[in-house]
């Protein structure tokens, strides 16, 4: 397997072939040796993270018959990590302070639990502490988090 947005690995049979016999490479999500998309042009954003299926098909050759892997291999896309935003990153604020959050992003009042967002409109309480982080998707985890002390945040807007 690979990480989404990194590099594919390149397929292979271990077993031995014969005559340069042609091999093409199938994937699909389900555990199967037919009925697979083409191993082709795959690259790092190819494939969404998950869990699919590869098979081989060997060529018949001049000498000998070709053939199909006997069963799929299992690998893995998984979903790519995210760096934490930079201190201003995913979010403004305005004068009475409220946020507006940058798509992409959250925001919230504890470090681990994001269930409970702080939205865009909402006037934060200066002073206390929030936490941001850039939001996963269906591809991507979500980022570290910071802190943000808004105090220090507001310093320009209240004075």
């Amino acid at each position: 397997g690979y990480t989404y947005d990194g590099t594919p690995s390149t397929p292979s049979l271990s077993a031995e072939v014969k005559d340069s016999a042609a091999i093409m490479y199938y994937y699909g999500t389900t555990n199967t040796t037919s009925g697979g998309t083409e191993w082709k042009d795959i690259t790092g954003t190819s494939l969404n993270a998950g869990t699919y299926y590869i098979y081989a098909v060997v060529s018949d050759t001049n000498n000998y018959n070709g053939y199909k892997t006997a069963s799929a291999t299992e690998f893995t896309v998984a979903k790519a990590d995210q760096t934490a935003p930079a201190i201003g990153e995913g979010y403004s604020l305005d004068k009475e302070p409220k946020i507006t959050v940058t798509d992409g992003y959250e925001v919230s009042e504890t470090s681990n639990n994001y269930s409970s967002k702080i939205v865009t409109d909402t006037t934060l309480e200066v002073g206390k502490t929030y936490y941001i982080r850039k939001s996963g998707d269906e591809n991507h985890n979500p980022s570290a988090k910071i802190v943000k002390l808004l105090q220090k945040l507001f310093a320009d807007v209240i004075a």
